[in-house]
């Protein structure tokens, strides 16, 4: 830093990996309609492939026009234009799964704004849950989650769905035995190495993570302690932190609880409104 950009685009040929995060494909996507000529991408590994769903029906709301060759290549004509269009932001399934994991580890609950047939992957949560045996219903308007007292032990492979190992790694905790969640290598290079962020702050609860393979965590279900818990200013590992003291047997306590602004600033305001005792320090 700092960087220089100039333009305009062009357009023309190149080559992208997708392994690391689609967000990288998501900007070129928005960006080279408008370039001065065709472009054509080819994508190696590509993950979370949902993302691109989502940007891709965006897109086409807005008049743009790119052609989805099985998500290895994408062909994107040049010159075009955005027009207006009328949108509806969706809630976001990859907040809400935190609160779905607080519903079914400490109480019944309604959850509302969803939607079912959201290209989301972060919906998944629902597949684990199920799995787990929790009771849940949709009546059109909400998802009623009923707590479970008998969590059993999953595994799921959440290398598309990398945000939902946080809240996921809380319900692994409140499991009997050891639940398995691949993915590991796309926790890398998030807000903070959420991996180990993860094994290090749930260890500091009582409950023990492992790694296998370097791509599987390995979670053993028990009792949570509670104590001090480090955000490392991660807003995902800062909600994760709060779920998990629900069950906790002391209070937890956690530091930089404010990144939750990035993505959710009332999270803990709707803990409060669940009857969740929160104290603040600062």
């Amino acid at each position: 830093m700092p960087v220089n950009v100039r333009g305009p685009l062009q357009g023309g040929s190149l080559e992208t990996d997708g392994s690391l995060s689609s967000q990288f494909l998501t900007g070129l996507l928005f960006a080279l309609p408008l370039a001065g000529s065709d472009s054509f991408i080819r994508v190696k590994n590509l993950k979370s492939k949902s993302y691109i769903d989502m940007t891709l029906e965006v897109l086409q709301k807005h008049g743009i026009k790119i052609e989805n060759k099985n998500y290895e290549a994408f062909s994107i004509p040049g010159n075009q234009t955005y027009k207006p269009a009328e949108y509806t932001i969706e809630s976001d399934w990859s907040n809400a799964a935190f609160l779905f994991v607080a519903g079914a580890v400490n109480g019944n609950l309604e959850i509302q704004g969803l939607n079912p047939s959201s290209f989301q992957g972060d919906k998944k949560i629902l597949e684990v849950l199920k799995t787990c045996g929790v009771k849940f219903d949709f009546d059109g308007l909400s998802y009623h989650i009923k707590k479970c007292t008998q969590l059993k032990a999953f595994s799921f492979d959440a290398t598309d769905t990398p945000d939902l190992v946080p809240p996921l790694t809380v319900l692994a905790a409140n499991c009997e035995g050891t639940s398995r969640i691949k993915g590991a290598k796309r926790l890398i290079h998030k807000e903070s190495n959420r991996a180990k962020a993860l094994m290090n702050e749930f260890l500091n609860m009582g409950i023990e993570i492992k790694m296998e393979n370097e791509d599987t965590l390995l979670i053993n279900g028990g009792c949570i302690k509670g104590g001090l818990f480090d955000s490392h200013n991660d807003h995902r590992i800062a909600m994760a932190g709060a779920v998990l003291g629900l069950n906790a047997q002391n209070p937890v306590r956690i530091t930089n609880h404010r990144a939750v602004n990035k993505s959710f600033p009332a999270f803990f305001d709707v803990l409060n409104e669940l009857n969740v005792r929160i104290g603040y320090a600062d």
